[in-house]
């Protein structure tokens, strides 16, 4: 004759209470007395109160919950959820988490300004806002022949097929009115973008490519 073990209702033999994995697991519970949860169940969520898997002390939601405000220093003490601080944005005062010191709408304003001109990597001597001149768009297609209709970085390859539109004609040195052929290469849409930052390096490489006609 069998008997069911008084937690997971298993088949065990009849001279046992609980099988192997509720006799092991049952000790370790914190809510564990004289042989059964405290609060009815194998395992109870020790914020929620909701029922668990054995080896754990709180359910999916609470551990998550925990793990958010523990990044925002002291948003979880004692088993509870701290809400009695507040932080407001340092422009709008609007109430804002604790980690950040301004809204998204100030912060792009302050990010703006802050980049504005000058001090933006991507700065070239007030040119551009100014128009292209009529020769680099006479030459554009011919740039693009000549390189096989590929991005010429080594590491992309992309071609204007992949692209699904037509690539980029990149000017090596930033200067838009000059259309040499020695000074425009073609690059995909990613490769001209990263080419405004870090420009020493970018201007000796594409430099290097033109000069040793190493087209891809």
């Amino acid at each position: 004759m069998k008997n069911k073990c008084i937690d997971c209702r298993k088949q065990i033999t009849k001279y046992a209470k609980r099988c192997k994995k509720c006799s092991k697991t049952g000790k370790l519970n914190s809510h564990y007395k004289h042989g059964k949860c405290a609060k009815g169940y194998q395992n109870c969520c020790i914020n929620c109160g909701k029922k668990i898997i054995w080896n754990s002390k709180r359910c999916r939601f609470c551990a998550e919950k925990k793990e958010q405000l523990k990044q925002k220093k002291g948003g979880y003490k004692h088993g509870k959820y701290c809400q009695d601080y507040h932080v407001y944005c340092k422009d709008c005062g609007k109430e804002i988490t604790k980690q950040a010191k301004r809204c998204r709408k100030c912060w792009s304003i302050y990010h703006g300004k802050r980049i504005r001109g000058k001090k933006n990597p991507a700065y070239t001597n007030g040119l551009t806002h100014l128009p292209y001149p009529l020769e680099f768009k006479k030459i554009r297609k011919s740039i693009r022949k000549r390189d096989n209709y590929t991005c010429q970085n080594p590491k992309c390859n992309y071609t204007q097929k992949e692209n699904k539109r037509a690539l980029d004609i990149h000017h090596i040195d930033w200067n838009r009115f000059n259309c040499k052929e020695e000074n425009l290469i073609t690059l995909c849409n990613k490769c001209n973008v990263k080419a405004n930052y870090n420009r020493d390096y970018w201007y000796a490489y594409y430099k290097y490519i033109m000069e040793n006609n190493v087209y891809v």
